[in-house]
């Protein structure tokens, strides 16, 4: 996984392939290790307060350890493996998972709060998937479907649904079209910026979703 630092503690966090999870000092010297279970391929994320340590392991658990020793505080068990970073707030953690489900989980006790979940299409799909965004009271994410979703962030509820399959020409040949949406939502102002791995790049008004414009070369 992509290490994470934190300055401050002289600290480098970083998970394995074969599952353990690493801090090592700005020097190499190792401060830590703890064993996960499943191989580690998002970057564990650190509370506001960097006291704790979120990742999420392959074999579909979320664990919670203190930074300082590597210690567990909680684990949980999440709908898939990571596909991106933990988002975390004060209060929660947000995970989008390679199989299309986003979870919320209390950040202090691993509860779960709530759960919203995406049908992928039969067939094959691009591998990697879009990591979670959140800006203005709005969780967004890109799906293996072609959708780009803005949640509440508080309770789940769908605030938009923009399908990105609904703008690609029809298809007449035999080629395989890969309608994914990988990218992290990207926020700048009042425009979300998207790419569809067969429909192209996207500004979506952020309170709606509408597209205010489209360049479908850029694929």
């Amino acid at each position: 996984s992509v290490p994470t630092l934190d300055a401050n503690h002289d600290r480098i966090y970083v998970g394995s392939s074969t599952g353990q999870v690493w801090a090592f000092t700005g020097a190499g010297g190792r401060v830590w290790m703890y064993q996960a279970g499943g191989g580690i391929g998002a970057q564990p994320t650190l509370s506001v307060d960097r006291e704790t340590l979120y990742v999420g392991s392959d074999d579909g658990d979320l664990h919670a350890l203190r930074a300082s020793d590597g210690s567990l505080i909680w684990r949980t068990e999440m709908r898939g493996a990571l596909g991106d970073a933990p988002l975390v707030t004060e209060d929660v953690v947000y995970i989008a998972t390679e199989n299309d489900v986003i979870e919320a989980f209390d950040r202090e006790r691993g509860e779960a709060l709530w759960r919203y979940e995406r049908q992928a299409p039969e067939g094959f799909y691009v591998t990697e998937h879009a990591g979670l965004t959140l800006a203005d009271r709005r969780l967004l994410a890109g799906f293996t479907d072609g959708a780009v979703v803005a949640l509440d962030p508080s309770d789940g509820r769908v605030l938009w649904v923009r399908d990105t399959t609904s703008d690609l020409a029809p298809n007449t040949s035999d080629e395989l079209r890969f309608t994914d949406v990988d990218t992290t939502p990207l926020v700048v102002g009042d425009v979300v910026y998207a790419a569809s791995f067969a429909g192209g790049l996207y500004a979506l008004e952020a309170s709606s979703g509408s597209v205010r414009w489209l360049r479908n070369e850029l694929t």
